[in-house]
């Protein structure tokens, strides 16, 4: 999975969303995913009928190479595709930027009710705002998409709003009353995603949200910072930010001007050579 579909190298990544369809199962069966190398685990990440199309998200752990190991649980043959939805870092990783993850009870946000999707038509919905989704800063929503009522199997997709519809699919479905499944999806930055019918009848939609993921915020800029100056040189302190947003800070920057020369530091303070005697400086301190 590493390095594929958007994803970063093996080393920054713990485990990956995906998105996993079984097409045209000649038998009753399901699937199970695992780290490539791991003993596979008693449990089915998704079941399917004969012959009927299923899609089911899940959240599953990478070997440290970057493999995944998908095995076919059902006595037939199975046609089955993956698409990755997102990623996770690891937490030693403590330089990387990451989203912060913030689980709601489910709540609805779209029924469709009696005016169907027709074939081939698209629905344009807004996330930010509404189901106790935040108004701005909205990296991504974890959404619940549920199909209902269609006479033909199809999909749905869903997808960043004025982008082209991906070719991954997020809920297959046949004739049945409710199929659905729970996929990230990344609004625009009007906060907009689209979700196509890719059928060739209608069909009823819902959309329930069940969480969102917020963009990584930065730390404040360091407080008081004070100079004190010595011979050809100024020994420089400062308050470390009150907030550091999501981000880990790793060290410091202080700036000096006039020259540009810039001095690194692992705590709040740093003394600064090579000054001379005479001039004022200026001394601009930022986290990093």
């Amino acid at each position: 999975m590493a390095g594929v579909g958007g994803l970063p190298a093996a080393s920054s990544i713990s485990a990956v969303a995906v998105n996993v369809t079984a097409l045209v199962p000649s038998a009753f069966g399901g699937w199970t995913l695992f780290p490539a190398g791991a003993t596979r685990p008693g449990v089915n990440h998704g079941l399917h009928l004969q012959t009927r199309p299923k899609t089911g998200s899940s959240i599953v752990k990478v070997a440290t190479d970057g493999r995944l190991s998908l095995t076919n649980t059902s006595t037939g043959t199975t046609h089955f595709t993956v698409d990755v939805t997102g990623y996770f870092t690891s937490a030693s990783n403590a330089t990387a930027a990451s989203s912060r993850v913030v689980a709601l009870s489910s709540r609805r946000i779209l029924d469709t009710g009696t005016t169907l999707v027709a074939a081939g038509a698209t629905v344009n919905l807004r996330l930010t705002g509404v189901g106790g989704i935040p108004a701005s800063n909205l990296a991504a929503a974890a959404i619940n998409l549920v199909a209902s009522g269609s006479a033909t199997s199809g999909e749905f997709k869903a997808y960043t709003a004025g982008q082209s519809a991906p070719a991954a699919t997020d809920v297959i479905f046949a004739p049945s009353p409710h199929q659905f499944n729970q996929l990230w999806v990344r609004p625009n930055a009007s906060g907009d995603i689209t979700i196509a019918n890719r059928t060739n009848a209608a069909a009823r939609l819902y959309v329930d949200v069940q969480g969102y993921a917020l963009n990584p915020g930065k730390p404040q800029a360091p407080t008081n910072v004070i100079a004190q100056a010595g011979d050809r040189s100024a020994a420089v302190s400062w308050t470390a930010p009150a907030d550091t947003g999501d981000l880990t800070i790793s060290g410091y920057t202080v700036k000096v001007s006039p020259g540009g020369a810039e001095i690194p530091s692992a705590t709040p303070n740093a003394s600064i050579p090579n000054l001379d005697n005479g001039t004022s400086y200026t001394f601009t301190v930022t986290a990093r």
